[in-house]
């Protein structure tokens, strides 16, 4: 009788255990019905280079800062808005005999509209994104102008939720600013049909982490 009460005791005391252990998990999913995150981040970013037929610039990697502002629109999907930043110290060499080579500071900035699509549910949870908007190189000195370009990001990622209210978000993206090579209307017998080419000169990349703020 008394092994028996103490299996009981036993088998409760784990069940409730494991069942807090669950409710806690369920509490910190967040519900997504008009959810708003606010995510700032900190980061590394990878820079690249660019090659010219009268020389090469190369970007040095540095400390990148971002904010990102993301709407649910159903369980698991965002659209989001994201601005990221770096400067990098620039480094221009001349292919061009007796030209001398320069150095200055270039800030770099990424201002991105798209979306992210969450793989699974739970307190981790995967994602991916797609971003499409502009980028612009400012160089600090004068005599440099700047260049504002098309661009387009890919994404990989992470979010832990730590409560409801509050998670971690982990990234990696793939940054594409993005020249129109060619733009043309070809017109024949069969009507007429139009044709876009992009091309990117510089492929850039980052690492990213933040916290995650939700905001309902």
């Amino acid at each position: 009788m008394i092994k028996n009460a103490f299996f009981l005791a036993v088998l409760f005391l784990f069940v409730f255990t494991n069942s807090s252990k669950a409710q806690e998990m369920t509490n910190a999913l967040p519900d997504y019905d008009h959810k708003i995150e606010l995510t700032p981040m900190v980061g590394y970013a990878l820079n690249g280079s660019l090659v010219f037929t009268s020389g090469k610039v190369k970007f040095d990697d540095n400390i990148n800062y971002g904010l990102a502002l993301s709407v649910a629109t159903r369980y698991g999907t965002f659209i989001e808005a994201m601005y990221s930043f770096t400067a990098s110290k620039t480094y221009y060499t001349s292919y061009i005999l007796g030209s001398g080579n320069k150095s200055f500071t270039t800030n770099i900035n990424y201002i991105q509209l798209g979306g992210v699509k969450e793989f699974k549910d739970g307190q981790i949870r995967p994602f991916g994104s797609l971003s499409l908007g502009a980028s612009g190189f400012v160089p600090q000195e004068r005599g440099y102008e700047s260049w504002w370009s098309f661009a387009m990001n890919l994404g990989l990622g992470v979010k832990i939720n730590i409560s409801e209210k509050i998670g971690i978000r982990l990234q990696a993206r793939m940054l594409m600013p993005l020249d129109f090579y060619g733009i043309g209307i070809f017109c024949g017998t069969g009507g007429c049909g139009g044709g876009v080419s992009l091309s990117s000169n510089v492929i850039q990349g980052d690492f990213m982490g933040g916290l995650v703020i939700g905001i309902n």
